[in-house]
């Protein structure tokens, strides 16, 4: 089954690739898949998160999970902010996002799910559920901007609405209509696809190799998959069980999110750059975490 799930992800972007070498799809459709995903796609999967996983679940079973995962997002989000503020405007935004936020859903889960099992995949869960609220609050306002319109904007957006009504919904213990959730339910299950499909046709827009040449992307990659875990584990050994120190620095160790070209489409940002750490980063994450997770079940350095 978690080979299935790995080989879905190299499937479903083969084919957004092959569509548009083909031409079976114009290759304005990546302008057009982006607005799909920020205006259906990502809201419904946001209601939906909060439809499956209550505030009073992530009491009971995760609260350790959420407090490092809330912690270490906003240690990672401030550094990068200092760190890189003499970065142009976009590589900045690209290089902080990358940073605090990886791409857990659709790389993350497919592997931890054969070293950690069920109780990996829910944690994995609760922490990309935390992590899907700091994106809408406060990654996307940093994209925006400071400027009024963008304010204004920030609170029209779709993804927004559906995070207040989340809350609202959570915390007032209502109910959708069970026909509305099932819409957001369906809905919200195209956003895998449609996201895979948009990154294979963003890869034969700008090319697969790209990486190879931009050592920015390359650098970024090795110190989100590799440096930060390693710290990361560090640090979380000295408070917590292995287990929970390994699996939190797997986690964060997730790649460039899919997201982050999406934003970058958008809102001109540095669309070459971001697709660059989206595929060096995803590559280099399945690669050194395989045979880092391999060597430590088969030798039994940390129980999982």
């Amino acid at each position: 089954m978690q080979l299935d799930a790995f080989l879905y992800l190299v499937i479903v972007v083969c084919v957004g690739f092959a569509a548009i070498k083909l031409k079976l799809l114009p290759s304005a459709v990546t302008d057009t898949l982006p607005l799909l995903l920020t205006n259906i796609c990502y809201p419904a999967m946001i209601l939906s998160l909060f439809d499956r996983l209550s505030i009073a679940d992530l009491k009971s079973v995760g609260l350790k999970i959420i407090v490092i995962t809330i912690i270490v997002t906003l240690l990672l989000y401030f550094i990068g902010k200092i760190v890189l503020h003499k970065l142009e405007r976009p590589q900045r935004l690209m290089f902080n996002f990358m940073l605090g936020i990886g791409n857990v859903t659709y790389v993350g889960i497919p592997l931890i799910s054969i070293f950690f099992g069920a109780e990996g995949v829910y944690y994995a869960l609760i922490h990309g559920v935390v992590q899907d609220m700091l994106i809408w609050i406060l990654y996307y306002p940093t994209y925006l901007g400071k400027e009024a319109k963008d304010k204004v904007r920030l609170f029209h957006n779709p993804c927004m609405i559906a995070l207040i009504i989340g809350l609202l919904l959570t915390i007032t213990h209502l109910e959708l209509p069970s026909f509305l959730t099932y819409a957001l339910n369906n809905l919200s299950s195209a956003t895998s696809p449609v996201a895979l499909l948009f990154l294979g046709a963003i890869i034969a827009k700008f090319g697969l190799l790209g990486w190879m040449k931009s050592t920015p992307a390359m650098v970024a990659s090795a110190i989100k998959v590799l440096a930060v875990p390693l710290i990361l584990f560090c640090v979380l050994g000295l408070f917590t069980d292995s287990y929970t120190a390994m699996l939190m620095s797997i986690l964060f160790a997730c790649p460039a999110p899919i997201i982050s070209i999406v934003w970058a489409e958008q809102y001109d940002g540095d669309v070459a750059l971001s697709i660059n750490c989206c595929i060096c980063s995803t590559l280099l994450y399945l690669i050194s975490m395989s045979i880092l997770l391999s060597i430590v079940s088969a030798f039994g350095l940390i129980l999982l």
